[in-house]
């Protein structure tokens, strides 16, 4: 047992001795406030300490000791403060365990993955580059900040008479504060008999209020269905409003107009009524003067005749006679008689 303690402690010892820095390096901008000798960290935790720092071109070099760590290939570094008052130490970002290839010993890291943190000097260049550009007048004579004050005080232009009311209450409210206890007392206790009565007659609010959660969705209905009249009702406003102002006018006058005419009418219709009922008696007395039923009065109408001359006149009576018999009268070996309306009729080629 003695002889296997001294091998596992001799294994030990050969295997702390055996282990390896990590000698790396970084590339940065500059490096104020960073020393030989200035430490390392990882989430702030020492791990080795910086070894020599030069200038390379336009970019600072800084070399560096780790302890035996295996660190990642995206490693990056930070020069950043503790605090104020002490130096400044280089911070190991990205650098958790993780799968994937490491960053082997002897390798620089670029300045894509460094950082330094803003001077002092920088920061008050900065803010005076914002104040000059603030203050700088633009094309149109004013400054931006001198733009921003004057739409500030145009804002606040009316707000004086109400800050100051507002402020009046507030005071008059502090200078009462036992009626303003008093009224917050009993809003407090209202309140406490409000919430009282809904935990005593919590099963039927429950109730209501489920009952009423379908009215709810009815209610909602109808406000669409009344949306979409609304919507209609006000496509039709335009032609209602022309209807009534433009058109109407025109139709009142020209009733209007009518009246005379329709006052006219009325009052002949109303006088020729007596005259209107004589007519059928009128027409049964004129059919029973010209009915051949025995006992009625028969009239006889024969029409003028008109003597006709013609180159023979035994020829053209034969001729007529085949259309209308006993029409025609030779009068002479030149001339015949026919009636005056078949003459007519045969004038303009109508058959009688």
């Amino acid at each position: 047992m003695t002889v296997v303690a001294l091998a596992v402690a001799g294994a030990t010892a050969f295997a702390a001795t055996s282990r390896e820095d990590t000698s790396i390096c970084a590339y940065f901008e500059d490096s104020y406030g960073l020393y030989p000798g200035s430490p390392v960290t990882i989430r702030g935790i020492s791990v080795g300490t910086v070894d020599r720092i030069e200038p390379d071109g336009a970019r600072v070099r800084v070399d560096m000791t780790v302890g035996d760590r295996e660190l990642p290939a995206e490693t990056g570094a930070v020069i950043t403060n503790a605090s104020i008052l002490t130096d400044r130490r280089l911070e190991l970002v990205d650098a958790d365990p993780r799968p994937g290839p490491g960053l082997a010993s002897e390798t620089c890291i670029d300045t894509a993955h460094t950082r330094t943190p803003v001077s002092v000097s920088e920061a008050l260049g900065s803010f005076s580059e914002l104040v000059r550009q603030m203050t700088e007048r633009g094309p149109d004579g004013t400054a931006p900040l001198e733009s921003a004050l004057k739409d500030a005080g145009r804002e606040f232009e009316d707000l004086g008479p109400t800050l100051n009311r507002e402020l009046r209450d507030l005071a008059e409210l502090l200078s009462s504060p036992d009626n303003f206890m008093d009224q917050l007392g009993q809003i407090l206790d209202n309140s406490a008999e409000m919430t009282t009565l809904l935990t005593e007659d919590w099963d039927n609010v429950k109730s209501t209020i489920r009952t009423f959660a379908p009215g709810l969705a009815g209610i909602e209905q109808m406000l669409v269905v009344a949306k979409i009249l609304v919507e209609k009702l006000s496509l039709a406003v335009g032609p209602l409003d022309r209807l009534f102002n433009e058109h109407f006018p025109y139709l009142m006058n020209a009733l209007n107009s009518t009246l005379p005419t329709l006052t006219m009418l009325r009052t002949q219709a109303e006088s020729s009524s007596e005259l209107l009922a004589t007519i059928p008696g009128t027409i049964t007395m004129l059919e029973t003067m010209v009915q051949t039923r025995p006992g009625s009065v028969a009239a006889e109408l024969r029409p003028p005749r008109a003597e006709v001359p013609t180159p023979d006149a035994a020829s053209t009576c034969t001729a007529l006679e085949q259309i209308a018999p006993d029409s025609c009268t030779v009068v002479s070996s030149r001339s015949v008689s026919v009636p005056l309306p078949q003459l007519v009729l045969s004038t303009i080629g109508a058959t009688p």
